[in-house]
């Protein structure tokens, strides 16, 4: 199921969407491969989180609950989650960001409807989800699984835990029920 049709457009507009918002550097793509994604993908996600990401200390990322539990999650603790913030950049600004939206799905629905393996996916996530955890200031939230660390093979545990760590971003860790 398409993460757009899982979260309401009605739900994405009341997220919150507080100031300030940081400077937006230039890392580069180096890392990305060039043969299944655009050159300028990660510049593409940065400037979508940029532009209609929370305030820079109203992050919240997430780990082995889904988007779907997150976004909830996040919503109680007036947070935004990065699926969120792609979501809204897409729905707002079809034409800049519809090189995002053929991402914005689960793996497996990304490769059946789209006829490509996952590792493209994977490429495209980790680039969304550093450009998201740089985004983060200060201090961020960590939704897991109760009682159940991220997985080592987790968007958080490969990408986003080093640059928070690396950037002095406090995070509050939170435990969720998942059904």
């Amino acid at each position: 199921m398409h993460f757009i049709a899982s979260i309401s457009l009605a739900l994405l507009a009341s997220t919150s969407l507080a100031l300030p918002r940081p400077e937006v550097h230039d890392h580069g793509v180096a890392d990305i491969s060039v043969r299944t994604l655009p050159s300028n993908f990660y510049r593409l996600a940065q400037q979508a989180i940029q532009q209609y990401g929370p305030g820079v200390t109203k992050t919240m990322m997430h780990s082995g609950i889904g988007p779907r539990n997150a976004f909830k999650v996040a919503k109680q603790l007036n947070l935004q989650i990065v699926e969120t913030t792609i979501l809204t950049a897409i729905n707002k600004d079809k034409k800049t960001y519809k090189g995002l939206k053929a991402y914005c799905k689960k793996q497996d629905d990304f490769c059946n409807h789209s006829g490509r393996d996952g590792d493209e996916w994977v490429e495209a996530w980790n680039e969304i989800s550093k450009a998201w955890a740089e985004y983060a200031q200060q201090k961020t939230t960590l939704a897991i699984k109760e009682g159940q660390p991220p997985a080592a093979t987790s968007f958080y545990e490969r990408v986003e835990k080093k640059v928070l760590t690396d950037n002095g971003v406090q995070i509050t860790v939170v435990q969720v029920k998942t059904e």
